[in-house]
């Protein structure tokens, strides 16, 4: 007889079941205004399916008519508000734009993305390695349009960046077999002085210098780990990890494995290692390829593996090639090493006679690009989760200066903090994220909090705080205020402190600091002020692989107190010089506002995409009508944001007052717009706050109302508030100001 759990879960089931079938087939629920393209549609019915399995899982007896009730809300909820004393009300504009111009898509360029909706959670669960992790979606954070969710096709996207960082890579001659070899990572940085890492550096040499010599068509990927899911008959599957020293994908030659060992006694021990780690990424690019290419009905399983089979097994009679450069005498006629006598010089002679002259498979140019895009894309694509094994739906393709940073950058030595300097939207703050979730993990079993994350306004610390989630147990994520407060709770209230007793009390903390962390990472520096770079130099545990990692953009020092980055600081950072964030016609209008006199030179500065997105969109009024209407023309822009299904809490309205005007501006519009400061975004609510508090955050949608003008010195606060969408930029102003901004010079002299 079953137990009463057994049958609740049936019923469970059942009503699951139910509610599926139901989502399915009415298509009614789908077909309203709110809900108008094919992609809205499949992610409103993922959400709904989310939405009935919690209200399952919290009751048992969830009838049909509260699965219709709930994919009403779903699919209909928007915030209600009053509209009585806004429907009739429309702003005197000075322009001709009509509501069906705004936000129009056809006045957005020429773009070739194309939009993938994410996918459902019953889709390919079986995949939960790292190749399930190579979905494809991209997720993207500039947006084209009102509707971007912000996927893009995984293949398409790394094949652009590979045309961009490697022009000519994928062409394809087949009486000219002469080209470029790519070594990824392009430099090869030792991670410590060890006898390991200095004969990988000596192959890495080795390798690159024969391909330049010999003109070789190949990317050279060094230490990439793979972690692949294993099933054996009936056997539970299980997860094998792997980790090639080198392996190399040539136009030609197909893959050629590389593996460095310093002791000889581990030679043979080396040769299984290297048949395990191949057949991890045979299994590895067999699921990619299958993942890839399900589309297409003249590839079968059995045609893919054996593809795969051809191309990893029959390539060369062993499985790889050993690097052992100390063993002086080896044994003759082993073909599989190379030793001492094979370095310098007579390394062009061992690759002539072991790759050039040995024995391969040729391969074609869509396997080329299909092996290429696979392992290019799991050095350069993250993905937005933290569970290891669980599949990921949304991946971010890193650029090079954040692979390079996130992946290349040693911990500090010495008495020397790495300075990091990128323009708005360069992904500073997601890499602070990504590096610490990366060391936090190794914390799981400590008490005390070991890694400080720094920063200047309280929003930036809410957000980070909550893209970090559970690890905040491990982290200390604090304000520069909170950090003064922490230190001396004495004070009541650091806020009511003067800047110069705030800089005393930074002082006393560099002096003397009561805490200190293995890890401080600094987000937004410029905005710090008083002595806190010589503060967290003294908070700091120096040791091996330790962190210490200041990130900035001298181009957004907007804060009153901000003592900005030095030149000489500014000189020596690594530079982050791809925007993510921005779409194209946003980048443009904000590109004129960079320093020119430093490595964040408009000349120097790129967008990493192709995503041209809508037109800034210009309103200009009247002055007194900007001041004396601001609630109701912001009320009305809302609105018209709303008949385009854009969620509240995509809506950000910043102004160029104080925190205080902005807490008015707020009670003004509750009683029509539900609204909140930065601190506190949520969902069905929109976001209504001043620049300065702003700074560090996103949203798909920015109204920048009323912004300054009238002098050079409103530059930086323009360039901070423009960068700040990722999709749509509304600017409400006068009809001078809309001159001034879109003009050459970015501002107007009173």
């Amino acid at each position: 007889m079953s137990s009463p759990g057994e049958v609740r879960n049936v019923k469970k089931a059942k009503r699951i079941q139910s509610a599926s079938r139901i989502l399915d087939n009415d298509e009614n629920f789908y077909c309203t205004e709110k809900v108008e393209t094919p992609q809205r549609t499949r992610k409103t019915k993922t959400k709904a399916k989310k939405r009935i399995l919690q209200e399952l899982e919290n009751n048992e007896d969830v009838t049909d008519d509260c699965i219709h009730e709930t994919l009403k809300e779903i699919t209909h909820d928007k915030p209600v508000f009053n509209q009585d004393d806004s429907e009739d009300y429309k702003p005197n504009m000075d322009d001709d734009s009509s509501d069906d111009e705004i936000y129009n898509d056809e006045d957005s360029g020429d773009n070739d993305s194309e939009v993938s909706d994410i996918g459902t959670d019953s889709e390919d669960e079986e995949n939960e390695d790292s190749t399930a992790s190579l979905c494809n979606d991209i997720q993207m954070i500039a947006l084209d349009s009102l509707d971007d969710g912000g996927s893009k096709d995984y293949r398409e996207e790394v094949m652009e960046k590979l045309h961009g960082y490697y022009p000519g890579w994928n062409d394809w001659d087949e009486e000219n077999q002469e080209g470029r070899t790519y070594m990824i990572p392009r430099v090869f940085e030792l991670k410590a002085r060890e006898k390991g890492y200095e004969a990988e550096h000596q192959l890495f040499n080795l390798i690159a210098n024969a391909g330049d010599h010999f003109k070789e068509p190949m990317f050279v990927f060094h230490g990439k780990a793979v972690t692949s899911r294993i099933i054996e008959g009936s056997q539970p599957s299980h997860y094998q990890n792997g980790e090639i020293d080198f392996f190399v994908i040539h136009k030609v030659y197909g893959l050629i494995f590389f593996e460095s060992k310093t002791n000889r006694k581990k030679y043979e021990n080396a040769k299984q290692q290297l048949k395990k780690n191949r057949d991890i990424v045979m299994n590895h690019i067999y699921k990619f390829l299958l993942h890839l290419r399900s589309d297409s009905e003249s590839n079968s399983n059995n045609k893919i593996k054996s593809t795969i089979e051809d191309l990893v097994y029959r390539s060369y009679p062993q499985d790889g090639f050993i690097f052992v450069p100390d063993w002086e005498n080896p044994p003759p006629h082993d073909l599989q090493g190379i030793f001492k006598k094979d370095l310098g010089d007579n390394f062009l002679q061992w690759w002539q006679e072991q790759i050039k002259d040995g024995e391969h498979l040729k391969i074609n140019k869509e396997l080329f690009e299909d092996l290429v895009v696979c392992f290019y894309g799991m050095t350069h694509v993250r993905p937005l989760g933290s569970e290891i094994n669980a599949v990921n739906r949304k991946m971010v393709m890193l650029t090079n200066g954040q692979y390079t940073t996130l992946y290349r950058v040693r911990p500090t030595e010495r008495d020397h903090t790495v300075f990091i300097g990128g323009p708005a939207g360069s992904g500073k703050t997601f890499l602070i994220i990504q590096k610490v979730k990366e060391i936090a993990r190794t914390y799981k079993k400590k008490k005390q909090k070991k890694i400080l994350v720094l920063c200047f306004n309280k929003a930036l610390r809410e957000d980070i705080c909550k893209q970090l989630g559970a690890l905040t147990t491990l982290v200390d994520v604090k304000t520069i205020d909170a950090l003064i407060q922490s230190e001396f709770p004495s004070v009541k209230n650091v806020t009511h402190l003067s800047p110069e007793e705030k800089k005393d009390k930074i002082q006393s903390m560099a002096d003397d600091p009561k805490r200190t962390y293995q890890h401080i990472f600094v987000d937004e520096g410029q905005d710090l002020y008083g002595s806190w770079e010589e503060m967290i130099c003294s908070m700091h545990e120096m040791g091996e692989g330790h962190y210490r990692w200041v990130f900035f953009d001298n181009n957004q020092n907007v804060q009153i107190q901000g003592s900005g980055i030095s030149e000489e600081d500014e000189k020596e950072s690594i530079p982050l010089n791809e925007v993510v964030r921005n779409t194209i016609n946003i980048f443009d209008l904000c590109k004129k506002y960079y320093k020119t006199n430093n490595y964040l030179a408009s000349g120097k500065v790129s967008v990493y995409h192709r995503i041209t997105g809508l037109r800034v969109f210009f309103e200009h009024h009247g002055e007194a009508d900007l001041k004396l209407n601001r609630h109701n023309n912001i009320v009305y822009i809302v609105n018209r944001l709303d008949k385009k299904t854009v969620m509240f809490s995509d809506i950000c309205v910043l102004i160029n007052t104080n925190q205080k005007d902005a807490k008015k501006l707020r009670e003004d519009l509750q009683a029509k717009i539900p609204c909140v400061s930065c601190e506190n975004r949520t969902t069905r609510y929109i976001t209504v706050d001043t620049i300065r508090r702003f700074k560090g955050l996103d949203s798909k949608v920015v109204v920048l109302y009323d912004p300054p003008y009238k002098s050079e010195d409103c530059i930086q606060l323009l360039y901070t508030a423009m960068s700040r969408s990722c999709c749509l930029l509304h600017i409400v102003t006068t009809e001078e100001g809309c001159k001034a901004i879109q003009s050459e010079r970015g501002y107007s002299y009173c």
